[in-house]
């Protein structure tokens, strides 16, 4: 089965560079039914998390773990240490490989977050990129599961030279799904030194009728910058469960929790590609 599209971004072209891996996207999942479903369904839900206050800033109840403010270190590459790894989940989920990748300054610049490669490739260098990683978590059973309550986690990590680089840089990324189609920004509680919460109702859990959201938690600690989406059946998943993975980042570039770096073929985290291409 295909591993369900991120919805944030464009297709783009694949990357180049030594250790850079396509950003592959897939398409979109839709149906009429599922549109009219959404609606009620959607209501429903913000209602529930904002109590009798529908109005924008009321942030949603749930998840409040983690430490919001406080340091902003200079971490050292590389970025695959600062993302949710199997071990961080457990025996409901496993690595998908084919959305796991470095990201090199090449893949950065090629990516879907900017209009041309020429503005991605200003952007590496304003910026001071060092270093990216994606790593795909899907559960075991896949699209079963799925419909059962159990997410797709996906984490984007980048490293940048400074502070000022990677806020510049967090900045540029909350701008970008603002602006795109169907994106509604989410009120929850803060995280690291900034942090910005967005999501996007499309599609169907696939072979079934179930509404599915794309949950994407956006924070920036010290030179950090890491996005985490959540991709699961409307009734639930929830921006919490984006912000709770989000946490276990952020513990692991405050020194909190351990950030191993996984080596090629191991089970037990996102792994190191061995190869350039697919």
């Amino acid at each position: 089965m295909t591993n369900p599209a991120p919805q944030f971004r464009p297709r783009r072209s694949r990357s180049g560079g030594q250790q850079s891996r396509p950003w592959l996207k897939y398409a979109g999942l839709s149906g009429v039914a599922a549109i009219l479903i959404v609606g009620s369904i959607l209501a429903f839900i913000f209602a529930r998390g904002n109590g009798n206050d529908s109005s924008p800033g009321s942030p949603t109840p749930g998840s409040t773990a983690g430490t919001a403010g406080g340091p902003e270190p200079v971490l050292d590459p590389p970025a695959y240490a600062y993302v949710v790894q199997v071990d961080d989940i457990g025996p409901t989920h496993e690595t998908g490989p084919i959305e796991t990748y470095i990201i090199s300054a090449d893949g950065f610049s090629s990516s879907g977050y900017f209009a041309a490669i020429s503005a991605g490739e200003q952007a590496v260098e304003e910026w001071g990129y060092l270093d990216g990683y994606q790593a795909l978590l899907q559960p075991v059973g896949q699209a079963a599961d799925a419909a059962q309550g159990k997410p797709y986690i996906r984490t984007e990590s980048f490293i940048f030279r400074t502070v000022s680089g990677a806020r510049t840089a967090f900045d540029y990324l909350v701008r970008f799904h603002e602006q795109r189609p169907g994106s509604e920004k989410v009120e929850v509680a803060p995280l690291g030194n900034a942090s910005a919460a967005f999501s996007i109702v499309q599609g169907t859990i696939p072979n079934t009728e179930l509404p599915a959201v794309y949950n994407r938690f956006l924070f920036r600690r010290g030179n950090l910058v890491t996005i985490v989406q959540v991709f699961g059946a409307l009734q639930f998943t929830s921006m919490d469960d984006a912000r709770d993975f989000a946490v276990i980042v952020d513990q692991k570039a405050l020194g909190e929790r351990p950030a191993p770096t996984p080596t090629p073929g191991t089970s037990s985290g996102p792994g190191v590609p061995a190869t350039t291409t697919p």
